[in-house]
């Protein structure tokens, strides 16, 4: 069976793609192509540079197609929660399995969102590591008063060190509040129960608040277990 040819050979590539700073995130986006409700549609985000972002995904984006997208930022680490931009598609090429990877340039970039832009590579050495020990995956976290109680609604963790696990909750939480913190780790490796204090709760735009839970008292084996996960996390980028 014929598959469908490339498009955009890498001379014709913007200087701004030729060192992308990897960052592996599937995420379910708003894709607008026409005007009214946006298209939900999962792309897998592979790079970002100061002037657009590669992205695989089940649908061919032809050339010069321009829209407008919205990325969620939840368990990237930074105040914003949204990446809002115009974009054109600059190049894209068939990959196997039926996947298209895509180059979008950014056409309008509004200064609030490049500043987001500049936060998240600010996080990324160009190897592909975070410059600084800090998570940086999409984490289910869960969280629960009472040992035998129920847990409250997953969030995403925004933040996780061996010390500590950041996420953003629509309610805040008193410093001092010791609760259980549900891990669901990647890899096949079984969700992790922590004991954790509340050490610091931030108010954020739009009702919604940052909150650092300091792990306390951890067993050898949940160390063990935590240190890990982040190891694996590291090593596969």
């Amino acid at each position: 069976m014929n598959q469908p040819s490339a498009t955009g050979s890498g001379a014709e590539r913007r200087e701004h793609f030729r060192a992308p700073w990897p960052i592996n995130k599937t995420l379910q986006c708003e894709l607008y192509l026409q005007p009214g409700d946006p298209e939900i549609l999962y792309l897998h985000v592979v790079d970002l540079s100061r002037g657009g972002v590669g992205v695989n995904c089940h649908r061919d984006l032809p050339p010069e197609t321009e829209f407008r997208l919205k990325l969620p930022l939840e368990g990237f680490g930074t105040q914003a929660e949204v990446l809002d931009f115009r974009c054109r598609v600059a190049w894209r090429k068939y990959l196997l399995g039926g996947t298209w990877n895509h180059g979008l340039e950014f056409t309008t970039l509004e200064e609030e969102h490049r500043l987001t832009v500049e936060e998240i590579l600010d996080r990324f050495s160009k190897d592909g590591r975070l410059k600084r020990y800090r998570f940086n995956r999409m984490l289910p976290v869960a969280l629960r008063e009472k040992p035998e109680g129920p847990w409250m609604g997953e969030r995403y963790a925004s933040n996780l060190t061996l010390e500590a696990v950041e996420l953003r909750l629509e309610r805040p939480l008193d410093e001092g509040l010791f609760l259980q913190v549900r891990l669901a780790l990647e890899f096949g490796m079984p969700s992790l129960h922590l004991p954790a204090r509340v050490t610091r709760c931030q108010e954020l735009p739009g009702s919604r608040h940052q909150v650092k839970l300091q792990f306390q008292d951890l067993t050898p084996e949940q160390d063990k277990a935590l240190r890990s996960y982040l190891e694996r996390c590291m090593n596969s980028r």
